[in-house]
């Protein structure tokens, strides 16, 4: 493909890249609530939000196990690839399945290209280059996350959310060039798969049609859904024992309590975007646009932390932003939950989103370092795959816990589904104060 780039060439392409593709995440997250709505199918709110982590977590296994034996460039261009296709369908899908397809392609696109991104980082960023450039990929976060939920809002308003689509479409050809330094600093190996490849990629597929099981049976009104949510439930826990290092699920000291970290993390702060913006809208009654102002203070706290979080070079004090991170998403929790009282005024809930996006930062990029630290170079590819995991776990675990609550507390009016909700995620916040407690100290510091 070419000569290689400098480390600097490939941290561009890649941040130009998140920047992008945050944009169109933001976007579409805004403006959820008017897709399904314009469907005629408000209760599928979940599944058109949750389906994309079950097709991640179906391609993460594969890309990882893949980009270990064979090197990350195939994974690369199917992660580009898939995501052209997913935004096609979204846009020109006539029903809310064939916006679902779309959304699940989505997610076997991300799976895919963030295995494949973390190997490139791995591979081609200096050690102690890594805490800056992870800071400077929660920082990419931010302008989209500013813009992109009052744009999306404005043009969804205006022409209608599906040229939201084309327009993530066309943002792909600018990208072209940051596509090319990637792919040429992808690895290509002539490794060997590991001899449970096989069964780590049943329990791959096993894990993501499971929760897809959950998020529909929890949206369908028939008397057996639940009783597929229930199944679905039980085979994801038992997929995912399977894919994650021994000792996850009891946040082990080493890798498996980062993962359960991360997973914990994720939870919590995609339960919290799942409850503000309906929180906001539905029962605050504030504009798409408004609201969304309100989403982005968290994105630019986030990126505040995670610059401080980089210029910590002490593995104490960078043990310590973890255990941080997590009080504050806790106190978050607390907060934003208190918005379901009308008596309380917006501005103290948007504080308290602020400390979640600060928490965030503080300790997503540390437990990125961490891991790919304790981990050898020649098992980059599987750590890359857990931790990509971890972004669609967390997310899932999310939407099935907080919307399924949400959807039952419906039942009852007033403000028991954002209580029940905000409960749901307090309870998540508590394992992940556990998890964080054991996540060990390295025993040099970053830099040295």
């Amino acid at each position: 493909m070419g000569k290689r780039n400098a480390p600097a060439a490939i941290e561009i392409s890649i941040l130009l890249m998140s920047s992008v593709l945050a944009f169109a995440s933001m976007a579409v997250a805004s403006v959820m609530p008017a897709i399904v709505s314009d469907y005629s199918y408000a209760s599928y709110y979940p599944i058109a939000f949750g389906i994309f982590p079950c097709g991640q977590i179906i391609m993460t296994i594969f890309a990882g196990l893949y980009c270990d034996a064979r090197g990350s460039r195939l994974p690369m261009l199917c992660g580009i690839a898939a995501y052209i296709v997913s935004m096609l369908l979204c846009a020109a899908g006539t029903t809310i399945w064939w916006y679902i397809a779309g959304r699940f392609i989505e997610g076997l696109s991300a799976g895919a290209a963030n295995v494949a991104l973390f190997t490139v980082i791995a591979k081609n960023i200096p050690k102690a280059r890594q805490p800056f450039l992870f800071a400077l990929l929660s920082a990419a976060w931010v302008l989209p996350s500013i813009i992109a939920p009052a744009i999306g809002g404005l043009i969804a308003e205006t022409w209608g959310w599906r040229f939201l689509y084309w327009l993530f479409l066309f943002l792909m050809v600018p990208l072209l060039p940051t596509f090319r330094v990637v792919l040429t600093n992808c690895h290509i190996v002539k490794g060997s798969y590991p001899a449970n490849a096989h069964s780590t990629m049943v329990y791959g597929v096993i894990a993501g049609i499971a929760l897809a099981a959950v998020q529909i049976g929890q949206a369908s009104p028939r008397w057996y859904a639940w009783i597929i949510a229930a199944i679905g439930a039980v085979l994801t826990v038992t997929a995912l024992q399977r894919l994650f290092p021994p000792g996850t699920l009891r946040a082990q000291p080493g890798v498996p309590s980062i993962i359960a970290s991360r997973i914990t993390i994720n939870a919590i702060f995609m339960g919290l975007v799942t409850l503000l913006p309906l929180m906001l809208q539905h029962h605050r009654g504030w504009p798409i646009t408004d609201s969304g102002f309100i989403i982005a203070i968290g994105s630019v706290t986030w990126s505040i932390a995670a610059f401080v979080q980089a210029r910590v070079s002490n593995n104490k004090a960078r043990q310590q932003l973890i255990r941080l991170g997590i009080i504050l998403l806790t106190i978050s929790v607390v907060g934003v939950t208190s918005g379901a009282f009308i008596i309380v005024p917006t501005w103290f809930v948007a504080v308290a989103w602020a400390a979640g996006g600060a928490g965030i930062g503080c300790a997503y990029p540390v437990l990125a370092v961490f891991a790919l630290t304790l981990t050898p170079p020649e098992r980059h590819g599987q750590i890359s795959a857990h931790l990509t995991l971890t972004d669609s776990v967390g997310y899932a675990l999310a939407m099935a816990l907080v919307t399924g609550v949400f959807n039952i507390a419906l039942t009852f009016g007033g403000n028991w589904p954002y209580l029940s909700a905000g409960t749901v995620t307090f309870f998540m916040a508590l394992a992940g104060l556990f998890a964080a407690f054991k996540v060990p100290e390295l025993h040099a510091n970053f830099g040295d």
